[in-house]
C-alpha cells in the first residue's frame, strides 16, 4: 500500500527543523546587534544562552536533515506486513464500501467504456506488475494511459465538484501504477452505480436492528428513502417495490449517466516514483531494524 507509506509523518520534518534553527540564529543576530548597550540582561541572555543553543540545533539537526521520519500509519502497517510474513497470518479487511466496489467493478467498467471510450471495450487487467521496489494490479492497462476505478458507496461520497485527487494513496497509487506499466497517463475514475440488492438489504437490517423492530415492518418511508439513496435509475428503484410496498417515488430523481462518472486525470512525474523509492528503501530499513521486536 503505497499510499501509507507515503503518509507524512506529524510536525516539522527534520530537515524543517533544520532551516527553523538557522533561521532562529538570524532573528536571534538581529534582535541582539540592535541593543545599543550589550551589556543588558535581554542582551546577554541572547548571547549567552540563546543564541549558544539555536547553534546546538543546527549543528543537530544538520547530522539528521537528510533522514525521514516515518509515521505512525506508515509504521503500523510494516509491523502488520512483518507479523503476516512471520507468522503466516493475513489481516482481513472488509467492509460494504470495498465489497460495493468489488461486486460492481464491472458497471464500472461498462460506465467508463460507454462514456469515454465508445470505440473500444475496456478489458480488466489481471496482470500484476513488479519492480524493484513495488508492485501492483491496476484495473486496466490500454495504450499510453492506466486507468483505475472506484465506486463510490453513495452520492453524498461521490466526488462532486472536486477539480484534483484529493485522496494522497489515490495520487501515489496511480503513480506508481504508471511507473510499473510503463505508461505515461493516469485516469481515476469514480462511478457511481447502483448498489447491489444485498448491500441495501443490510442497510435495512441495520435500520431495523437500531430501531428494535422486525425487517418486514420498517415503515414505507423508511425503506423508502433507504433504497433511493442507493440507486440511481428508476428500474432500479422499483426492483426494491417488496420493501417499500406502494409508497409514492414521484419525487424520486433519476441520474443520467454523464453525471455518474468523474474523471481526474494524471501525468507521470519523475520526482514522485523517486520519492516512492527512497520511502521504500527507508522503510526497508525500519522493517530491518524492528523485524525482532515482533
Amino acid at each position: 500500500m503505497v499510499g501509507k507509506i507515503m503518509t507524512e509523518a506529524k510536525g516539522l520534518t527534520n530537515y524543517e527543523k533544520y532551516l527553523a534553527a538557522k533561521q532562529k540564529i538570524i532573528d536571534l543576530t538581529v534582535r541582539y546587534e540592535a541593543y545599543v548597550d550589550k551589556t543588558k540582561k535581554l542582551a546577554t541572555g541572547i548571547r549567552e544562552v540563546s543564541l549558544p543553543k539555536a547553534k546546538a540545533d543546527v549543528e543537530k539537526y544538520d547530522k539528521i536533515k537528510h533522514i525521514i521520519e516515518l509515521s505512525e500509519t506508515c509504521k503500523t502497517y510494516l509491523k502488520e506486513w512483518i507479523i503476516e510474513q512471520k507468522y503466516n497470518r493475513r489481516k482481513e479487511f472488509a467492509s460494504k464500501f470495498t465489497d460495493k466496489g468489488n461486486l460492481t467493478e464491472q458497471d464500472g467498467f461498462g460506465l467508463i467504456n460507454e462514456l469515454l471510450y465508445t470505440n473500444n471495450f475496456l478489458h480488466s487487467n489481471t496482470q500484476q506488475f513488479e519492480d524493484e521496489y513495488k508492485c501492483g494490479r491496476p484495473d486496466v492497462v490500454i495504450a499510453d494511459t492506466v486507468i483505475d476505478n472506484k465506486s463510490s458507496y453513495t452520492i453524498f461520497t461521490f466526488p462532486f465538484g472536486e477539480t484534483e485527487i484529493t485522496n494522497k494513496d489515490y495520487f501515489y497509487q496511480g503513480h506508481a501504477y504508471m511507473d510499473l506499466t510503463g505508461k505515461r497517463h493516469f485516469k481515476l475514475c469514480y462511478t457511481l452505480n447502483n448498489t447491489p440488492a444485498y448491500l441495501i438489504e443490510k442497510e435495512l437490517k441495520s435500520w431495523a436492528w437500531n430501531n428494535n423492530i422486525e425487517f418486514d415492518k420498517i415503515p414505507e418511508k423508511v425503506a423508502y428513502d433507504i433504497v433511493k439513496n442507493h440507486v440511481y435509475t428508476k428500474d432500479a428503484l422499483n426492483e426494491f417495490r417488496y420493501v417499500f410496498g406502494t409508497h409514492d417515488t414521484s419525487d424520486f430523481i433519476e441520474l443520467p449517466k454523464e453525471k455518474r462518472l468523474i474523471t481526474f486525470e494524471m501525468e507521470y512525474d519523475r520526482e514522485v516514483i523517486e520519492s516512492i523509492n527512497a520511502r521504500v528503501i527507508i522503510c526497508d530499513e525500519w522493517v530491518q531494524e524492528n523485524w525482532d521486536k515482533f
